[in-house]
């Protein structure tokens, strides 16, 4: 009986040993994972502030205090920058909207007035990323611009096929002139890029043709969001995200927050 219970117990030493050494071995195989690509394994754990420079941030869903259609008088940077976006004349001020998309609320600009504004850092370089949806199309509808000094860069729809994007540099005006349809149903995630030897723009995460350009960039100290106000070409739908980058990001970089964008407002 105590040899049957003996044999017993030694025929279950191997098992569990095994059984343990499996379980490090896993253990250890996560880890070094991690570390060699922590984005593929956590990926709600990454934020776009673990990626170089940003400008400025402006995200729809950490407006606190607000009800449903209620004015936005302010709309914070969620960077170290404090470059808080505000609207001093209550008649100009965009709406707050909840659940508007993936659960998350939205930043309503009427297409009429609506617009706020803030200090800004302009760059030679730069990566724009921008989540928005229009509700009704107008010409030349402005999603943001920096328009101080000479028009630094901006972002908008020409026409209902063409979008608009630009800047002005002391060898003149830098136009870029894709071809694209907005949806007019569904947010769009735009992420535009210059790197002073081309312009390119991607939808959605697909690429768009690009365009060469060597003409370097004024530097812009102010940035107005929804509406280029001099000319009255104003934005006219939702606004959820914008992440405002001072450099052209790697390939690899930009893939990154277009994840972390496109899981968050589920496109």
């Amino acid at each position: 009986m105590n040899a049957e219970k003996t044999d017993q117990g030694r025929s279950c030493k191997p098992f569990k040993f095994d059984l343990a050494l499996s379980v490090l071995s896993a253990f250890i195989c996560v880890l070094l994972l991690c570390a060699v690509c922590p984005a593929q394994i956590h990926p709600h754990s990454f934020s776009p502030r673990q990626l170089g420079i940003m400008q400025a941030w402006y995200r729809a869903d950490i407006i606190t205090g607000l009800a449903d259609g209620d004015p936005v008088a302010s709309w914070v940077d969620s960077t170290a920058n404090a470059r808080t976006l505000a609207q001093s004349t209550a008649d100009y001020r965009p709406a707050y909207k909840v659940s508007i998309q993936n659960g998350r609320p939205a930043i309503r600009f009427d297409g009429l007035d609506d617009w706020v504004s803030g200090a800004f850092g302009g760059s030679l370089k730069f990566t724009v990323f921008s989540v928005q949806r229009p509700d009704i199309f107008a010409l030349s509808e402005t999603i943001y611009l920096v328009p101080s000094p000479a028009r630094n860069l901006w972002g908008k729809w020409l026409n209902s096929v063409t979008l608009h994007f630009g800047f002005w540099s002391a060898e003149g005006y830098s136009d870029y002139y894709p071809s694209h349809t907005p949806s007019m149903t569904t947010p769009e995630m735009w992420t535009l890029f210059y790197d002073q030897s081309s312009w390119r723009l991607w939808i959605d995460g697909n690429a768009l043709a690009p365009q060469a350009d060597t003409k370097v960039p004024g530097l812009g100290t102010i940035v107005q969001v929804g509406g280029w106000v001099g000319l009255s070409r104003y934005w006219d739908g939702d606004i959820f995200e914008l992440a405002f980058f001072a450099e052209a990001l790697s390939d690899r970089d930009r893939q990154r927050v277009e994840r972390y964008l496109a899981r968050k407002w589920g496109l």
